[in-house]
């Protein structure tokens, strides 16, 4: 398999601050994260059962850890990354455990020039939608939406629709395959990527 990047890697902030949220907004655990191939022309050549398949697409590349379990900093999480258009973008909208306050990282690029880095209140809003309408939010265990609906503070607006989903149960995790529409300045833009959702409580 061979990526090789299309866009700048990208910290939660657009800076040297590798922890999401400020100190002690995700409670006594930290969480970082880096995206170190946020987006990539992705070629896969492997030999199954003596036989070659190779394929292009789209890749991907990105870090997260933590010093403690994730189960004790996060309430909610929403995350996703792909290439609209001539955009590749990358999000996550992340409600901590016992604090309402939203933990945000928004990343848009087109190709090396960066306009939107950064994890500022308002910088991107994810929210889920189900059957063509807004869905609940914080989501609950079992909630599963049809897509989601992500605005940057710039005006780019994407419209996330869920495909199949590719791991988890479901419940407290699922990570799916999905299209994505993106609107801005009049024009609109198709694409693909990957999505996922946690629900911890």
């Amino acid at each position: 398999m061979r990526l090789s990047s299309v866009a700048n890697p990208h910290t939660p902030c657009g800076d040297n601050r590798l922890r999401l949220g400020d100190t002690g907004s995700t409670g006594a655990v930290g969480i970082g994260w880096a995206s170190l191939l946020p987006d990539a022309e992705a070629s896969v050549d492997v030999l199954v059962g003596g036989e070659t398949v190779r394929f292009t697409g789209v890749g991907y590349h990105d870090k997260n850890w933590s010093d403690g379990p994730f189960e004790a900093a996060v309430r909610t999480w929403y995350w996703g990354r792909g290439r609209v258009g001539p955009f590749s973008v990358v999000w996550f909208d992340m409600l901590p455990l016992g604090n309402d306050t939203e933990v945000v990282s928004g990343y848009v690029a087109v190709g090396r020039e960066v306009i939107v880095s950064g994890c500022e209140e308002g910088v991107v809003s994810v929210r889920p939608w189900k059957n063509g309408t807004a869905a609940a939010y914080p989501p609950v265990l079992g909630d599963v939406p049809d897509g989601f609906r992500v605005v940057y503070n710039d005006g780019i607006e994407v419209d996330v629709t869920l495909g199949a989903m590719v791991a988890g149960d479901g419940k407290y995790y699922a990570r799916w395959t999905g299209t994505m529409t993106a609107k801005m300045e009049g024009e609109v833009y198709e694409g693909v990527g990957i999505f996922e959702q946690f629900v911890m409580q």
